[in-house]
């Protein structure tokens, strides 16, 4: 479409319609899309030319090429709508019909003999390469979908339903942060949420922006995709190293390891619930196995998600993390949403862990209006071999002891 002057209201709403379309494809990514509809509002309002990104890379894609491969079926096809047809008959097409034929879907179709010729014709001079959607903007399209989908979810009050519904997804990608695609088409969550690989992995990379709303996907690594989704990325190699949680994993059918298949989490279910899921179960573990202290699940709509667990003979509440060491947030306005959601718990102390962290970092102890916040940087401290941090578990008791005085 030339987006000249005077552009009508049509052609504008049509160039709208065209962009997501090609984005729904996964044969426009999500900033080039962008990029076009900035570029045709432009031109819209304004009534100049706009020199924005080019559209000539969509004129290739699959999309076009079938329907122009439509059109020219029809068009030969209607040759035969006569019983007078000449002996000799004369298509006459200009060399370039070759990159909008697709030939690929017409094997074992039945077609007249003037269109088998102009593709025999075709196929002798053909090198045409159709533009396929991507895989990576498909990925990144399927992942900024599931932010939406979790933040519609954490913006409404919760309900029996809904908490049902949020702990069935994390058990689903506690068992299966990668799948086969057997296993994904008979699960309607993962055909939304996990990404499909070019070819079998269990890793891929990625940037994102924007709180994961404008998210980049590639399978290599490189300088712009700094991020992983992956064991590694985590922690699970790390935590797996310790045999009696290995065990518990086992027990409970959780993966000890991200094993290579044909789909793999997208990077906001990896972030937003994966790695919160890990750090929860395997906090609980450690509680039970070092201090044998139970916790309760909070199932209360009204106080859900505040906290992960509630000490079950104690006022105290627990959140787990599965921070990297390079997170960064602001002290005190994460110590005021702590105290916001305490006050509605009624709890007198906090307890926020990190699971694990390669270096041995300084526990904080809080006092706010009657309340106590603990701060452990992490339970276990390594990287190929884990020990516990004893300054932290110490802390932990003396918290747990005060309250129950």
């Amino acid at each position: 479409m030339n987006l000249g002057n005077n552009l009508s209201e049509e052609e504008f709403v049509k160039y709208l319609y065209h962009t997501e379309f090609f984005q729904e494809t996964s044969e426009l990514s999500m900033y080039d899309a962008f990029q076009h509809i900035k570029r045709v509002f432009r031109c819209y309002i304004t009534g100049n030319v706009y020199q924005g990104p080019s559209v000539q890379s969509v004129y290739n894609s699959k999309s076009v090429v079938l329907l122009s491969t439509r059109t020219i079926i029809q068009a030969i096809g209607r040759i035969c709508r006569t019983n007078q047809k000449r002996k000799n008959i004369y298509v006459f097409a200009d060399h370039r019909i070759a990159e909008n034929i697709d030939l690929s879907i017409l094997y074992d179709r039945l077609l007249n003999k003037e269109f088998i010729a102009l593709l025999d014709k075709i196929r002798e001079q053909s090198n045409a390469q159709l533009c396929e959607g991507s895989f990576e903007n498909r990925a990144a399209l399927l992942s900024v979908r599931a932010n939406k989908f979790i933040n519609n979810i954490l913006r409404e009050d919760w309900t029996d339903d809904r908490i049902e519904k949020w702990q069935q997804l994390r058990k689903l990608v506690l068992a299966f942060p990668t799948m086969s695609e057997t296993e994904v088409s008979k699960n309607f969550v993962a055909k939304n949420f996990y990404v499909k690989l070019p070819n079998k992995n269990n890793h891929i990379f990625y940037k994102q922006e924007e709180d994961y709303n404008n998210i980049q996907i590639g399978f290599t690594k490189n300088k712009g995709l700094n991020l992983e989704v992956s064991d590694v990325a985590a922690k699970l190699n790390i935590l797996m190293s310790r045999p009696k949680l290995k065990e518990f994993f086992v027990e409970k059918g959780w993966a000890t390891s991200f094993v290579a298949n044909d789909y793999i989490m997208s990077p906001t279910l990896f972030n937003n619930i994966y790695k919160g899921a890990l750090g929860e179960v395997v906090g609980r573990y450690l509680f039970w196995w070092a201090l044998k202290l139970n916790m309760q699940e909070i199932s209360d709509p009204e106080l859900f998600e505040l906290f992960d667990y509630k000490l079950s003979e104690y006022p105290n509440y627990i959140d787990f993390k599965n921070w990297h060491e390079t997170t960064v947030f602001n002290k005190e306005e994460k110590l005021n949403k702590i105290e916001d959601k305490a006050n509605k718990c009624g709890c007198k102390c906090v307890i926020i862990v990190n699971i694990v962290s390669e270096n041995e970092w300084e526990t904080h102890r809080t006092e706010r209006n009657g309340l106590t916040i603990v701060e452990i940087p992490s339970l276990l401290i390594g990287n190929a071999s884990l020990n516990h941090n004893k300054e932290a578990w110490n802390e932990i008791r003396r918290c747990i002891n005060e309250c129950s005085d």
